[in-house]
């Protein structure tokens, strides 16, 4: 089993369908956007620490793992 990447703090966008919550890919460009946009917000953005979803993992490190 291949040891998983550590993803580091940060925000990041995510999808939720039916329930579930999916990882958005974004191209560099798009990244570059959406932090743009969200260091634009008035205040900063908070999260609720008491409340986890879940571990997160690099999309790459869970790839390797099906081979």
């Amino acid at each position: 089993m291949t040891k998983q990447q550590v993803v580091e703090s940060g925000l990041f966008l995510i999808y939720v369908k039916d329930g579930t919550i999916y990882p958005v890919a974004l191209t560099k460009e798009q990244k570059e956007t959406f932090y743009f946009l969200m260091n634009i917000l008035p205040q900063p953005v908070k999260y609720i620490a008491d409340r986890p979803l879940g571990k997160a993992v690099t999309l790459a490190s869970l790839l390797k793992q099906e081979v």
